[in-house]
């Protein structure tokens, strides 16, 4: 299998199409990602269409999800925050 399209889009929801254009890519068979990747990839375009095609696998990274910007989100960031200060004062002083 060569030529292979998949759509998705960019953090902004823009369209963006995936395309495999090499042979011998070490991606090919393995599972799409469900999460956010970053991807360095090349820039293409046939068909009168643009596409992102990366060189090998190492150019896929997952995305880390967030904390989530809510009240139980600022809460769990507030309680880490005053848990290292916590630690570090207590091996500082």
């Amino acid at each position: 299998m060569n030529v292979v399209i998949f759509k998705s889009d960019d953090p902004y929801s823009n369209a963006l199409n995936f395309r495999t254009s090499f042979y011998s890519v070490d991606y090919i068979g393995t599972a799409i990602p469900s999460q956010r990747v970053n991807i360095t990839g090349i820039a293409n375009g046939a068909s009168n269409n643009d596409y992102l095609t990366a060189r090998d696998a190492a150019d896929m990274e997952l995305v880390a999800p967030g904390v989530p910007l809510s009240s139980t989100g600022i809460l769990l960031a507030g309680l880490l925050m005053a848990g290292v200060l916590v630690v570090r004062r207590g091996r500082l002083f």
